[in-house]
C-alpha cells in the first residue's frame, strides 16, 4: 500500500485501490482494502490483527489466506478452515512453524 501519505507507492497501484476502511481503535490501521484487479472485478483484502483472537476469525469465508509471521496455532488452524477447498492458506516467517516442532 505504501505509507499512508504516500498511498499507492507500494505493491497494490494508487488507481487500484477503490476504497479504504479503517480499523476501530488502532490509528493508521487498515480493515478492508478494495481493489480493482485487470478483469474489472473488485477484490476484499479483509486485515486482522493476533490481538484479537481466534474468535474475529470465524463465520469468514477466505478465497486465500496469509499470517504475516508466526501466528498462534489457534489462529492458524482457523484460517485453514476458513479458506475454501483448493485454496491456499500459509505464513511468512522462517520460523513460523515453530508451535509444529513444539507439538512434536
Amino acid at each position: 500500500m505504501g505509507a499512508p501519505v504516500r498511498l499507492g507507492t507500494g505493491t497494490i497501484p494508487k488507481d487500484a485501490i477503490v476504497e479504504l476502511v479503517t480499523a476501530r481503535g488502532i490509528a493508521d490501521l487498515l480493515e478492508v482494502v478494495k481493489v480493482r484487479h485487470v478483469s474489472g472485478d473488485v477484490s476484499l483484502i479483509g486485515l486482522k490483527t493476533y490481538a484479537s483472537g481466534r474468535e474475529k476469525f470465524q463465520g469468514e469465508s477466505l478465497d486465500w489466506a496469509w499470517a504475516d509471521e508466526e501466528c498462534p496455532i489457534d489462529i492458524y488452524t482457523e484460517l485453514l478452515t476458513r479458506t475454501k477447498r483448493g485454496q491456499r492458506a500459509g505464513m511468512d516467517d522462517i520460523h513460523a512453524l515453530a508451535w509444529r516442532e513444539r507439538s512434536r
